[in-house]
């Protein structure tokens, strides 16, 4: 049987997996979380607030029991105050049903929100009434039955100890089982309430997508956080990756849109120590950019290239005098200040790239307002990005590389309205050249209505592909409208970082490969060398029949091929190779099916220094080599008088 546990206590910005939806804002609130739990904070006494927390459950029209532990940190005879757990909702998204303890009249109830009507309906309330004490904790047990047409509801408030203090049975036409953490203060109420625990039980297994979300805003001052991008790495040897040189481990930035600003307001760098889908395995880093540096309205996406000289360059979606542009920055002292090199593409924005290992950038973006997805390419690390084709009926996307082929995911634009916002979903891709896309699966993370109010109802957006061992996982923005009344409807959502359970595609892992490289010289007066090349797999074994590449340059950026030679049973391939200049060597293994491509070491040629020891060698030959000649006969002379000599004796 499904459960799902959570503690509250300490968690950082929102709890994971649930969102935050006002019933109604007439004051401000704050959130936080300590050592009791996660706590609706409220100093004001201007008006009434109400909210709740939907939990995103892969469980669609499925029944459940749930219980809940909170408490109220109040003045229990200064106003009225509330807490409960939201149980349903319609398909319309504009009604909830929810279990609340309210201490206007010391009962619980079964009530119905309109959100077109602004009002509350009772269903039906508990006959007895009680009043709870503050700073004690109270658990509220619901049982949710999914019937033909709506759902019935069994409810009981209890003390620690398992005493009923309430209880009452009900049902709400029209309305599917969802989870969320009800709270409400009254007018002239402040303090903290505070909810301590969820257990949810299902008895059947999850029947639709399963998510995990990794990073939440705080709604005090960031109200969304996403557009995840992965950061590419110049390694030593000049080959890019999306992974750290140093550690292996990749970095994915996120973008943190502010509440006061309405728009993206800065990028924060994360390491993904282990399984993407762990949100411990998302380890901050720190600030890499803000919109104030440059003086921006907005920015959105953010793909950042590291250079082994510690140089950044970022392709960026930024807004700047009403007018969405992809802008080439720079940095030199790794963020704390950048340049706006240049705009690349004026009306364009939903940027997200790949780089090869040669610094070759595949790049998907688009026109806005959005329009059909375009891929370009540049050459030269971003100074120009050159278009070459459409894709058309997508909006945004996201690549990988996976071996020898590409992985895309592509963004279905689904309707935009108050309810919904933005109901995207994804199509999976593979492909090699980017002319020819073939689709391995496709309504990824569609939005499911029966699943109102949270993450599943809403659909992705601004997604990246990210790898953990064997398997492409999808990250993306998940949403939900928040109902915020201060927000202007363009920014009356909020967005959660959240990864995919199951991956979307497989990564083929592929042997390492190690190849070194030696030079020898000639010895016959020529300016030849022998270069020869040997290529092992990670445990040194020798391949046999692979084609090594041999290049010479004095640019390393500028590599002039010299010829190609297939390895022997040694693993060993060689050509011969003749220069006059001092000048550097080095071999290639481009890699195959089954093993990753490897560059040797480079060897430094130095053929002047060697002339000038051939001819001294020679030298020296012509000269001793007459004087032993000499000797050798002087000395056969002596042996042979010595010999006549002996036998004249005789």
């Amino acid at each position: 049987m499904p459960t799902y546990h959570d503690v509250f206590a300490n968690v950082e910005n929102l709890p994971l997996g649930y969102a935050f939806i006002y019933r109604v804002k007439n004051e401000s609130v704050e959130l936080g979380s300590d050592d009791v739990g996660f706590y609706i904070s409220k100093s004001g006494t201007n008006g009434n607030v109400a909210g709740f927390l939907p939990r995103a459950l892969p469980h669609k029209q499925q029944s459940y029991t749930a219980s809940m532990k909170f408490r109220f940190n109040v003045d229990m005879s200064a106003g009225n105050v509330g807490a409960g757990i939201v149980v349903g909702g319609n398909t319309d998204a504009n009604k909830f049903v929810m279990v609340r303890y309210i201490k206007a009249n010391d009962r619980m109830q079964l009530t119905e929100w309109d959100y077109e009507a602004g009002s509350t309906s009772v269903i039906t309330e508990s006959t007895e009434t009680f009043t709870p004490e503050s700073d004690t904790d109270y658990i509220l047990e619901v049982t949710v039955t999914q019937n033909v047409g709506g759902i019935a509801v069994d409810a009981a408030l209890k003390n620690t100890a398992g005493d009923t203090l309430l209880s009452l049975s009900g049902s709400a036409s029209g309305h599917y089982p969802i989870f969320g953490l009800y709270w409400e203060f009254g007018t002239a109420q402040t303090g903290k309430i505070y909810f301590v625990e969820a257990t949810i039980n299902f008895t059947e297994e999850p029947n639709v997508y399963k998510i995990s979300v990794v990073k939440s805003p705080d709604m005090n001052i960031y109200d969304y956080v996403g557009c995840p991008r992965l950061v590419f790495f110049e390694h030593p040897d000049g080959t890019w990756k999306p992974y750290h040189p140093v550690d292996g481990y990749p970095r994915v930035v996120l973008r943190w849109h502010d509440e006061a600003g309405n728009a993206g307001k800065k990028i924060i760098m994360y390491k993904i120590v282990g399984d993407p889908r762990d949100p411990a395995s998302w380890v901050g880093e720190g600030q890499v950019f803000d919109r104030d540096q440059l003086g921006w309205d907005s920015v959105e996406e953010f793909c950042l290239l590291w250079r082994k000289d510690d140089t950044w360059i970022a392709l960026v979606g930024g807004l700047k005098g009403g007018t969405w542009s992809i802008y080439r920055l720079t940095s030199n002292d790794l963020g704390v200040t950048w340049t706006e090199d240049r705009e690349l593409k004026s009306g364009h924005k939903h940027i997200n790239i790949w780089v090869e290992e040669g610094g070759l950038i595949h790049a998907l973006y688009n026109t806005t307002p959005v329009g059909d997805i375009i891929y370009g390419q540049s050459l030269d690390l971003g100074e120009t990005l050159n278009d070459i084709r459409t894709f058309s009926g997508y909006s945004q996307g996201a690549i990988y590389c996976a071996g020898d082929k590409f992985i895309v995911a592509l963004h279905v634009p689904a309707e935009t309205d108050y309810k919904y916002y933005n109901r995207a979903y994804c199509d999976i891709f593979e492909t090699v050249d980017f002319n020819t896309l073939t689709k391995i699966a496709e309504n990824v993370f569609q939005p499911i209505p029966e699943l109102p109010f949270t993450f599943y109802m809403n659909g992705l957006s601004y997604s990246a592909l990210l790898r953990y061992n064997n398997s492409i996982f999808l990250a993306a923005g998940v949403l939900v409208v928040d109902h915020d009344p201060d927000d202007a409807f363009g920014d009356q959502r909020q967005r959660h970082t959240a990864v995919l359970y199951d991956p979307v595609a497989e990564y083929v892992e592929k042997t390492e490969t190690s190849l070194t490289l030696e030079a020898t010289p000639h010895i016959d007066g020529t300016l030849k060398y022998t270069l020869k090349a040997k290529l092992t797999d990670a445990e040194g074994n020798p391949l046999q029949g692979k084609l090594i590449s041999f290049y010479h340059y004095t640019d390393p950026s500028i590599k002039e091929l010299i010829g190609q030679a297939e390895t022997n049973e040694n693993g060993e391939a060689q050509i011969e190779y003749e220069t006059s200049q001092t000048e550097y060597v080095i071999a290639y293994f481009a890699g195959d099916e089954t093993y990753e491509a490897s560059w040797s070491n480079e060897v430094e040629l130095h053929p002047e220094q060697y002339i000038v020891e051939e001819t001294t060698r020679r030298m020296i030959v012509d000269v001793i080599t007459p004087i032993m000649m000499i000797v050798i006969a002087i000395l056969a002379v002596v042996l042979i008088i010595k010999v006549l000599g002996e036998a004249f004796k005789e």
